[in-house]
């Protein structure tokens, strides 16, 4: 439904200002062409393009493509099916599970399945899909965006059948982040985050991912983050602004098989990031930021704390001798070095904080309660 609002301007002229919510759909101008918005411009598509765009939107639905790489005998053959049929109590003939839950598709006297099948059913579905499948995960030791190659710790790549896979992707994370301590000017700083909230956005990223685009999942660990990238724009009416209420799934499908485990690991799209914004918010983290940039959604759980910069400061050094920016920066997961040293020099003024050094070069300054 399209909004509208009319002014009047100063000159005696009027303004129209028309607001036009995201559709999930595909559409035309009468003349039949198709364009997409691209920055400031609309941009003339077609053939192809016209299909990604209709993937993107979730219109189009990737996940229901016949993959002709796949034989029938990889799904049965494998244990996948057969354990889930197990858990979800089901006698039914695997065949004709598959073909009653349009995992499969019959042309020519030929079965093949389905993506939605292959990602869930298949020992290996990077290997017959057209586009990819893992998840690559990476440790890069700093807290800039702009890192060297000196600074990548850990680069793992995994791959496997979409429930083991998000499984197998959350427990490396949480495995990385416990071994490759954060040290700044040799002192550790503890950096943790709610398996809640890194569960619920990564599995989102599993489930609502674009799998006609050829890449994988990315998971970057920094010192004071982690991103999660996913393949594909936020799809149908979904927007940043009303992600925790808009329910729209791309892969509908994939989604309504897992549903039906007893205990199954996805949420609604909205429901999962509402409890990923609450299990922050309980361990006094900021909430998880979203954003869309190029052709992906990226997700970013900060380590850094509700309380004020100064309330961290001193709550640090009640345990410690000596602060540095370096270390405050680290400790708030604050990337701007003006804003912690406006921070310090607040509790410098107040009293609250003495240089142990007011001579010391500014990488040598450090700061000590005032006893």
């Amino acid at each position: 439904m399209t909004n509208h609002f009319l002014c009047n301007a100063s000159d005696g002229n009027y303004i129209v200002h028309f607001i036009i919510p995201k559709s999930e759909k595909v559409h035309y101008t009468a003349s039949g062409d198709c364009y997409q918005r691209i920055n400031a411009s609309s941009v003339k598509i077609k053939g192809d393009q016209v299909t990604q765009l209709g993937y993107s939107k979730g219109f189009y639905k990737f996940e229901e493509q016949r993959v002709e790489a796949s034989e029938l005998d990889d799904i049965l053959n494998a244990p996948f099916l057969r354990n889930y049929l197990e858990r979800i109590g089901s006698n039914q003939d695997p065949v004709r599970f598959l073909r009653r839950n349009r995992l499969t598709i019959e042309r020519e006297q030929k079965i093949k399945p389905t993506v939605a099948c292959v990602l869930l059913f298949d020992e290996e579905p990077q290997e017959v899909l057209q586009s990819k499948a893992s998840v690559k995960i990476v440790r890069m030791k700093t807290i800039s965006s702009e890192y060297k190659r000196e600074q990548l710790a850990k680069n793992i790549v995994l791959s496997g059948s979409l429930e083991k896979l998000a499984r197998s992707a959350e427990e490396t994370i949480f495995k990385i982040i416990d071994e490759e301590s954060t040290n700044m000017d040799g002192i550790k700083i503890d950096v943790s985050y709610p398996i809640e909230a890194v569960h619920e956005i990564l599995v989102n990223a599993f489930l609502h991912r674009d799998y006609s685009i050829a890449d994988d999942i990315h998971v970057t660990i920094f010192d004071n983050r982690i991103e999660i990238k996913s393949p594909g724009r936020l799809p149908g009416n979904v927007t940043k602004d009303n992600i925790l209420n808009a329910h729209f799934a791309r892969n509908p499908n994939l989604v309504r098989i897992i549903n039906k485990l007893p205990d199954p690991m996805n949420h609604d799209l909205g429901e999962g990031l509402n409890t990923a914004y609450n299990a922050m918010r309980k361990a006094g983290l900021v909430s998880p930021e979203i954003d869309e940039i190029d052709n992906n959604v990226v997700v970013t759980l900060h380590h850094r704390k509700l309380a004020s910069y100064e309330e961290q400061i001193l709550d640090y050094l009640k345990t410690n001798e000596w602060i540095t920016n370096k270390i405050a920066r680290q400790l708030t997961g604050e990337d701007s070095e003006n804003k912690v040293k406006k921070a310090l020099q607040k509790l410098r003024k107040a009293g609250r904080i003495v240089p142990e050094d007011p001579k010391a070069n500014r990488f040598k300054f450090r700061y000590r309660l005032n006893k």
